[in-house]
């Protein structure tokens, strides 16, 4: 007669909660800074109405930026946050 086994469970090392490699923390703007290679020019006014809209739907977009405080994403996010004269970004 054949024995039923169980069937093998294979334990995992890792904990069940996923940790988060990112974060949103609020960071002081004079911290970041703009990327070495541009790769785009900026147009003052596409900042200027990128400001605007920050202003006029009360949204703080985030900037996406390494530890170092080099920013990677959000640029243009950046220069508007400057120009409405924010200290600390998301």
């Amino acid at each position: 007669m054949l024995q039923s086994t169980p069937p093998r469970t294979r334990e995992r090392s890792r904990s069940k909660t996923p940790t988060s490699l990112a974060e949103i923390v609020l960071t002081p703007l004079a911290a970041l800074a703009m990327p070495a290679r541009k790769l785009r020019r900026r147009k003052a006014d596409r900042i200027r109405s990128h400001a605007d809209r920050i202003e006029e739907h009360r949204f703080d977009p985030p900037i996406l930026a390494l530890r170092s405080g080099e920013i990677i994403f959000g640029e243009d996010t950046a220069e508007a946050y400057r120009l409405l004269g924010r200290s600390e970004v998301p």
